[in-house]
């Protein structure tokens, strides 16, 4: 019987869970479509927009039916910040930063170095984070080959997190068919530029 119990009490959970993260999809997408259908945003910035109000929703939505937790006050919802930054990649994309109690999150892949019109920027925006996720995707040596293609590496993420006051860098992007480890002797290079360096990899988690 209690067996039963715990089941039931988990098919319970988890349907809520996923009827929530369906509104929230819904959300995300009605922002998305319609603000760039009536011409108000760009993709890019209507999809971080989309993204946000997708946040609120499931933050509010599990704390409210899934996990039963304290209700949703003005000040939770106002410490839940993502603000966002044009990088230069071909197409366009965009760097995040996720305020957080314990220090910032930045999540800015698909750049290239190179030009002050974007480097500048991203110095202000990501200065200071406690978790910084840069894209590394080549060496010194492959990237001149690649110019254009909207990526940087290794040694060009490990001198600006040494430059502008990271907590930790996380060099990510991995170039297709990169060893682990071809990867753990980039690493241990990057180390020698700025020694808070890791390689990001699946099931890396971030608290802050």
């Amino acid at each position: 019987m209690r067996c039963r119990v715990v089941e039931s009490a988990v098919r319970s959970r988890f349907l809520q869970y996923a009827a929530v993260g369906a509104v929230a999809t819904a959300a995300h997408y009605a922002i998305l479509v319609g603000f760039v259908e009536a011409g108000w945003l760009a993709p890019p910035r209507a999809a971080a927009l989309g993204a946000w109000v997708g946040a609120q929703v499931a933050f509010a939505g599990n704390a409210a039916f899934t996990f039963r937790g304290a209700p949703v006050t003005l000040a939770a919802w106002l410490r839940f910040q993502v603000t966002a930054l044009d990088l230069n990649h071909p197409g366009g994309a965009l760097a995040y930063r996720v305020k957080g109690e314990q220090g910032d999150f930045v999540y800015a892949t698909d750049h290239e170095f190179g030009d002050p019109a974007f480097d500048e920027p991203l110095v202000e925006f990501a200065r200071g984070a406690k978790e910084l996720v840069l894209d590394a995707h080549f060496t010194p040596d492959e990237l001149p080959l690649h110019k254009g293609w909207g990526h940087s590496d290794w040694r060009q993420c490990s001198e600006f997190a040494a430059a502008n006051g990271i907590g930790r860098l996380w060099l990510f992007h991995h170039k297709p068919g990169r060893t682990d480890a071809a990867l753990e002797a980039i690493r241990a290079e990057a180390q020698k530029v700025f020694a808070s360096t890791q390689t990001a990899c699946e099931e890396n988690f971030f608290e802050i």
